[in-house]
């Protein structure tokens, strides 16, 4: 049973009201020894603070939210355990919503999480233009929002995103100078959603600006887990006539990535000779493939510790309000085995030089 103040005043020899005072550390008339022991009672019956209570008397709950696309995503889940503990070091809980990777349950999500007892809310959002009145909602409360990646430009909140274009810039070079000329791209959709077209025109208009061609035809669209991408490559690998095939692959994630190369095992093709392959993310199972993925690294811990403190400084009004930021962070291409130059008529490995 938790303690009591009528059991601390109890023990300390005083009124209840003059415990609740002390604890809740309001200026009061009592002296510092009359303080002491109340703490002292306090501690020794192992009392702790009700933040339910305390937050509704105060306004302040101490307790952040998070929304992600998929815990299931390594990704995701470094960047909610990196967030978590730099909130954590500033005495703040965190309330975490996966949306599954459904635009449906993604709307649920936010409607559940604004329904909870929080002080401001960090999301990465598949779709940012769906969830925006929500969202505008909650600042207009008092609740501060910080968004991960796209989010409308009517709604003024703080953004951190990553520069995909330099990665993939770096990895569509590199492609290039191994003799690639076909480059495809995997894109996983989230459920309730069937077309991309913001994904497909910055992908192809990142390839076209290196000088090379793209069709939609080199645009593999997909769900958003392993086996959807194994089962997409695979059946467009089949249905595709051997003068348009790809001979190498840049997908949306690390997990997709995954998904092609266990396509790549079952039909037999060898990576990277038949086919190179590229993910994003660059999480940690990335460098211990069998075959080692060339990936795109973020850097999710710098901007979930940025996220978090933008988020207690709004929270703690250490900002001014109605001036936020786009703070965008640097990526890079990672380049190990999964990548090489293309040699259709050998099984011999050239792998790029690390």
């Amino acid at each position: 049973m938790p303690v009591t103040l009528k059991e601390i005043a109890a023990v300390a020899g005083v009124a209840p009201n003059t415990v609740s005072t002390i604890l809740n550390g309001k200026k009061n008339w009592t002296s510092e020894e009359t303080r002491k022991r109340v703490i002292e009672a306090a501690n020794r019956l192992g009392y702790k603070p009700n933040r339910l209570a305390r937050g509704l008397r105060l306004g302040k709950y101490l307790t952040m939210g998070l929304i992600v696309p998929d815990l299931l995503n390594p990704y995701y889940a470094l960047f909610a355990r990196s967030l978590e503990k730099v909130l954590d070091a500033n005495g703040y809980d965190l309330l975490i919503e996966d949306s599954e990777a459904s635009l449906a349950r993604e709307q649920l999500c936010l409607s559940r999480i604004s329904e909870h007892q929080i002080d401001g809310l960090v999301c990465s959002l598949m779709d940012p233009q769906g969830c925006s009145p929500k969202l505008k909602s909650l600042v207009e409360n008092g609740r501060p929002v910080v968004c991960i990646g796209r989010v409308p430009a009517e709604l003024n909140v703080d953004v951190f995103r990553s520069d995909f274009s330099q990665g993939i810039s770096e990895a569509i070079l590199h492609l290039k100078e191994l003799g690639h000329l076909k480059i495809a791209f995997v894109s996983g959709l989230p459920e309730g959603q069937s077309e991309d077209g913001q994904r497909f025109r910055f992908f192809r208009t990142m390839v076209l600006d290196s000088g090379l061609s793209f069709t939609e035809k080199l645009y593999i669209r997909c769900g958003h887990s392993m086996a959807h991408a194994r089962e997409a490559f695979t059946k467009y690998w089949k249905s595709t006539p051997d003068t348009e095939r790809p001979t190498a692959v840049i997908a949306l994630n690390d997990l997709l990535a995954i998904g092609v190369m266990r396509s790549c095992l079952d039909l037999g093709l060898h990576i990277p000779q038949d086919v190179s392959i590229i993910g994003i993310d660059n999480t940690e199972i990335a460098d211990n493939l069998p075959t080692r993925l060339t990936s795109i690294a973020q850097s999710y811990e710098e901007m979930a510790a940025a996220a978090a403190h933008r988020l207690i400084a709004r929270c703690r009004n250490s900002i001014t309000q109605g001036q936020t930021d786009e703070v965008i962070m640097p990526t890079r291409l990672i380049i190990r085995e999964s990548t090489g130059r293309v040699c259709k008529h050998t099984h011999e490995p050239q792998i790029a030089s690390l």
